[in-house]
């Protein structure tokens, strides 16, 4: 999900190809392509993302990224970028005058190595041919496990650690966040890698014997035999991170100190404000100004959008 420039809400629903665009009070505007294997159509409308008044929405079965533009009053598709040819699929993780930065999906991926330990960023011309082929790489906490029908799957580490992602279109930086310690990194375009800032006040919780007892025994034995190798010893201590429209860096801390909540960090690192969670489960999507878009799964299991608006302070 993720809130335009004009402060429409675009959603998707993976059970239907195409974007939902809202407006503010949730009624629908447009749906965003259709069904199909042309222009402007999709077989399955995966990740997506919006720069200025350009949106962009992958189809991986299609091994496309459809882009569209705001013209008027709503999206009109102005090209096809083709991508079979790469070998790559994967989420958007940033639009560029250059070219577009795609997180590599190596599960859905049939050219990835068995148990791969990390993933990389790919940088690709608004043509669809590779600029760099990896731009950089990150490690991952997925894995590969079988049933007892041998029927094999994808499934996270219990408490395990990840890396998370954010892009700054403003300075060009994908921030880099390990999950086992507030540590934020930045990569630049050209691939290199700087620390941004670190927070050493919010130490990682280790994994009591009874917790780490409770999650195995809700597994069945071959995949309770292959978590216990891979339980790490503490938990995570962040979970996800979001870059806001002032080039704030929001993440949600798991601190069992601080409580769970959303905390702002400037740039620099420097601690500037916090907010709770509107449900215990939400997750923080996007940001503009001080309106908040998050999504959780309701009591019925039904996936729910909340939009909200938080009184913060100017920086």
């Amino acid at each position: 999900m993720e809130i335009d420039r004009r402060g429409n809400i675009l959603i998707n629903d993976p059970s239907q190809p195409v974007v939902f665009m809202l407006n503010g009070k949730g009624n629908l505007i447009q749906k965003i392509g259709k069904e199909g294997r042309g222009p402007g159509e999709f077989q399955n409308a995966g990740s997506f993302l919006t720069v200025h008044d350009s949106l962009a929405v992958t189809d991986g079965p299609s091994h496309k990224i459809e882009v569209f533009q705001y013209l008027n009053t709503k999206y009109e598709h102005i090209r096809t970028i083709d991508i079979e040819n790469q070998k790559l699929l994967g989420n958007l993780l940033g639009l560029t005058d250059k070219g577009i930065l795609l997180e590599n999906d190596i599960w859905l991926s049939p050219f990835a190595p068995k148990n791969p330990t990390e993933t990389a960023i790919s940088f690709l011309d608004h043509k669809g041919d590779i600029l760099q082929d990896t731009l950089f790489s990150v490690p991952i906490h997925e894995f590969v496990v079988h049933d007892n029908s041998e029927t094999a799957f994808v499934r996270g580490k219990i408490f395990g650690n990840s890396s998370k992602l954010a892009y700054d279109d403003n300075k060009g930086r994908i921030y880099s966040l390990w999950t086992d310690k507030l540590s934020i990194d930045y990569f630049t375009l050209d691939g290199e890698r700087h620390h941004a800032f670190s927070y050493p006040l919010l130490q990682p919780v280790n994994i009591t014997k009874v917790e780490r007892d409770s999650a195995l025994n809700r597994l069945d034995e071959p995949t309770r035999d292959i978590m216990r190798k891979h339980m790490p010893d503490v938990k995570p201590i962040a979970g996800h991170m979001v870059v806001d429209d002032q080039q704030r860096l929001w993440v949600e801390l798991l601190s069992e100190e601080l409580g769970h909540g959303w905390f702002a960090f400037s740039a620099d690192g420097e601690p500037l404000f916090h907010i709770k969670i509107p449900h215990h489960n939400a997750i923080l999507q996007d940001i503009r100004g001080n309106t908040f878009l998050w999504n959780y799964t309701n009591k019925k299991g039904v996936p729910t959008a909340v939009k909200s608006r938080v009184n913060i302070p100017e920086v």
